[in-house]
């Protein structure tokens, strides 16, 4: 049975999940949030109707990269803005419980770049009763209490794995046409008014690389850096 927030009836967007609405009558919600984020996502279709999205996340991926899933399944309009909002999280108590400091700086570092207009952290105390998200075109509201049954929205990990996807693709195509452009480089005797690495910067077509991508990376200049300066000697 899907779950609902209890007193109102609206979808409970269960953790790690996410869910898409549109028109001006879209309602969606979440529960339980203490540690946990809810970010919120505004837009609009090509024919202005509004779009709102919302994910209930524990921290299990990178926030830009949830937030890239995310709005990648919203039916947005061409040049029409997407705005954020996060609340939730908690401040450290005790000596055992850091809270989420590290994950709250995360957002802020990115919030400019990401179109993250509001925050709201630290509404919840480590007694509870934990924060509730109810998201309407008109506006967010935020409620201490018992959470309901979270069982409703897609889980957030499939969109992980299709970004996960998206990306490795892109990462395989940069570099074959780094590959390429090397050979060609060396073929058309060109010295070294470009470096390898300006290649690699120019071929980038995607915005957000996980730690590991952009050591494979490195390491993929490092490698092919070598091998130019291997045939250079010859």
């Amino acid at each position: 049975m899907a779950g609902k927030i209890p007193q109102n009836n609206i979808p409970d967007v269960g953790m790690d999940r996410y869910a898409v609405a549109v028109g001006k009558g879209a309602k969606i919600g979440t529960s339980g949030l203490m540690p946990c984020f809810g970010m919120v996502f505004r837009s609009q279709t090509s024919d202005e109707r509004p779009v709102i999205a919302l994910t209930h996340t524990s921290h299990l991926a990178p926030i830009q990269q949830v937030i890239e899933a995310v709005i990648g399944q919203m039916p947005i309009g061409a040049n029409q803005p997407v705005t954020i909002e996060v609340a939730g999280g908690m401040a450290p108590f005790g000596v055992d419980y850091p809270g989420t400091v590290k994950e709250q700086q995360e957002v802020m570092d990115i919030a400019h770049s990401y179109g993250i207009a509001k925050t709201n952290f630290n509404l919840v105390s480590p007694e509870g009763p934990p924060l509730t998200m109810t998201v309407t075109p008109a506006g967010t509201s935020l409620e201490l209490k018992e959470p309901g049954d979270t069982e409703e929205g897609e889980p957030i990990e499939d969109l992980l794995c299709l970004e996960d996807e998206r990306m490795q693709n892109a990462l395989d195509a940069s570099i074959d046409e780094m590959e390429d452009e090397l050979a060609q480089r060396i073929e058309d005797g060109i010295g070294e008014d470009r470096s390898v690495e300006d290649v690699v910067q120019e071929q980038q077509q995607f915005s957000v690389m996980t730690s590991a991508e952009r050591r494979n990376i490195k390491r993929s200049i490092d490698q092919i850096e070598q091998e130019f300066k291997e045939i250079q000697k010859k």
